[in-house]
């Protein structure tokens, strides 16, 4: 009975440690390139991949809001295909 007993709680830290794995995926992935130096636009365009899939979300943009009001996006994932990807804008 002990030794089932331990099995399952041996299954469940396993299911718990995978768990944890995929969440920091894309944390791994997304460092990876900034320790490799790629060019910041490269690692938004990843993080912004990376979010939109965590959130399933259809568009998902990163945009800098600079303190005279212009509004830039850095990048986007997904959305319309008419819209600008990338630019400013008031």
């Amino acid at each position: 009975m002990a030794n089932a007993a331990g099995r399952a709680q041996l299954e469940e830290s396993r299911d718990e440690l995978r768990r944890l794995a995929e969440e920091q995926a894309p944390f791994r992935r997304v460092a990876t390139l900034v320790a490799r130096g790629v060019p910041p636009a490269e690692v938004f365009a990843a993080v912004v991949q990376e979010v939109a899939h965590i959130l399933g979300a259809d568009a998902t943009p990163i945009a800098r809001l600079d303190p005279d009001g212009v509004t830039t996006v850095v990048a986007v994932a997904g959305g319309p295909p008419d819209e600008p990807a990338v630019g400013s804008g008031p």
